[in-house]
């Protein structure tokens, strides 16, 4: 019998982990949300189905829009940021470990059903929005061949269920500060200059383009994703007739990885088939590239592609980093938002030296998910 998309979708996840020593991933946790997390103690997960219930209008109109703002020069719309802020924050990781050890016994409905229960929770908040989860590549836990410390992307795929308003929202997770592997590749901020035409042969940070485009056995994590996307296309309701929307969303790290993947998907024929550039969203993300990185982003939307929104909580440190390289400068469009102010649309850093500007760690508060949405409500206020 033919294998489902999703099943497809699994068994290249499984076989790309199998090739991992497992060994290298850890075997016990308490999991891992999004990181940095809320800054109180609540459950994260209750967090975010309150916050999914607060919401509801705004994320069924996100919804129903394809959190779609038009093509490349539309205004901002809060409304769809903060869908994608919503998906960026509810990226999750639990019981991979399992699911590749039922694999390698060649028990597949077990690791099938391993892989489900790992997202879980992730579907659950989705449900809230009318959408569904599919996890596209977990290898937060796992190096590339060649290195010893850098990881790779844990990315996940929101898709919508109504058939007249068909999209993907791609997620990539942010840094969980208590796993090593993923500050090592915050803090390899050595620039890279890409080879074999990816980003235009321009130069990004050495950590997220390991992440990316690295070998994890026989492929890479952007191939793993594109093939997902694939894949997942048949599954989206689609009564349109037209092409389905994917945007890319992502905090921290997330937003690093969000912003490389998003320019590689500017690259043509690196689409999938059926599927048109939507927006780019990250929050909180880090400088990722040099100039010509950021403007190759820029030049290269078309009339068919959305825009780049990069969304900043006032006095969050992160996206300063790294201050202490002149080379590296953000991409577009840059918006600052504040609790307490409306958002401010600042200028770009493209063809210009970024202001010397060190980041205060004490401010890491401005960092955390719920500073965003606290941040983002004042936005959606405004």
């Amino acid at each position: 019998m033919a294998a489902t998309p999703e099943q497809e979708i699994a068994i290249r996840h499984l076989e790309q982990l199998n090739k991992v020593p497992l060994t290298k991933i850890p075997k016990t946790g308490k999991g891992r949300f999004p990181a940095p997390a809320p800054s109180n103690k609540e459950d994260f997960f209750h967090i975010l189905v309150r916050w999914s219930k607060e919401n509801k209008d705004t994320i069924l109109k996100a919804v129903k829009n394809r959190v779609y703002g038009g093509q490349n020069g539309s205004p901002i719309n809060w409304q769809y940021a903060f869908l994608a802020f919503m998906e960026s924050a509810t990226v999750d990781w639990n019981k991979v470990v399992e699911a590749t050890e039922a694999y390698n016994k060649g028990n597949f409905p077990e690791a099938f059903a391993k892989l489900d229960e790992s997202v879980a929770n992730i579907n659950k908040v989705a449900g809230f929005w009318g959408m569904k989860f599919q996890l596209l590549c977990d290898l937060a836990d796992q190096h590339s061949k060649g290195h010893s410390i850098l990881d790779g992307p844990y990315c996940g795929a929101f898709y919508s269920q109504d058939p007249e308003a068909p999209f993907i929202g791609v997620a990539f997770k942010g840094t969980n500060p208590d796993n090593y592997f993923e500050d090592a590749v915050d803090m390899d901020y050595q620039l890279q200059a890409a080879t074999d035409g990816h980003v235009y042969n321009t130069q990004v940070s050495t950590g997220a383009y390991n992440g990316l485009f690295g070998s994890f056995g026989d492929t890479t994590a952007f191939e793993s994703i594109t093939q997902g996307l694939e894949s997942l296309l048949k599954l989206i309701p689609n009564s349109t007739g037209k092409e389905v929307n994917i945007h890319v969303t992502g905090h921290s790290l997330g937003g690093s990885y969000s912003s490389i993947s998003f320019t590689e998907l500017t690259e043509p024929g690196r689409l999938p088939p059926g599927s048109a550039l939507g927006d780019l969203y990250t929050f909180g993300s880090p400088r990722n590239g040099n100039n010509d990185f950021a403007t190759a982003l820029r030049d290269h939307l078309g009339p068919d592609s959305g825009s780049t929104w990069r969304i900043v909580n006032k006095g969050d440190p992160v996206p300063r980093v790294p201050w202490w390289f002149s080379d590296y400068i953000h991409v577009d469009t840059h918006y600052e938002i504040s609790h307490d102010a409306s958002p401010v649309k600042l200028p770009s850093e493209i063809d210009r030296r970024p202001d010397f500007d060190l980041p205060n760690p004490f401010k890491l508060g401005h960092h955390v998910s719920d500073a965003y949405y606290d941040a983002l409500q004042k936005a959606l206020a405004s």
